[in-house]
């Protein structure tokens, strides 16, 4: 049984910790992105949801109390009218866990993909891998659908 805890501001991986040491599990979803700085693009991994931290509370009911004075945590989101923790299905943590393992090799035809070659990024459809290194996508150039090879390292998948 999963709930949901926001956190203090750009206190997510002290609350992750903190919340381990008193034997709750916890999931923080990150994604891998590529961002422009400095005139190069480079990889980095940001938070899915900065500023929530989901909390399976499963064999550790009677604890649930102590979390809300968690080092981190900012408070537990509640249902107004029960006064209870919101409950988060175990099937919409995996569905994110398993949308958070995107990667080239496991987009398909029609797959939404950002395009990071240049200084800005262009939203593009993958159409077919080309070879070990390239992909075909398309982009909207000038109002027009084209059809562009490129490699995979400036592509990424998107996750909305």
């Amino acid at each position: 049984m999963w709930i949901l805890a926001q956190t203090k501001s750009k206190r997510e991986k002290t609350a992750e910790i903190n919340i381990k040491n008193q034997g709750f599990k916890v999931f923080l979803p990150t994604i891998n992105i590529r961002k422009y700085s400095n005139s190069v693009w480079k990889d980095a991994i940001e938070l899915l949801f900065p500023g929530y931290i989901f909390i399976n509370i499963k064999d550790n009911e009677e604890k649930i109390g102590s979390l809300s004075y968690t080092t981190g945590v900012f408070k537990l989101l509640i249902d107004r009218v029960t006064g209870s923790p919101y409950i988060i299905k175990q099937s919409l943590i995996d569905n994110i866990y398993k949308n958070n393992q995107l990667n080239i090799s496991s987009l398909k035809k029609g797959s939404k993909v950002n395009f990071t070659k240049g200084i800005s990024v262009l939203s593009g459809i993958f159409i077919e891998k080309k070879g070990s290194k390239r992909a075909s996508i398309l982009i909207n150039i000038l109002n027009e659908l084209r059809e562009v090879v490129v490699d995979y390292d400036d592509i990424q998948p998107t996750y909305y």
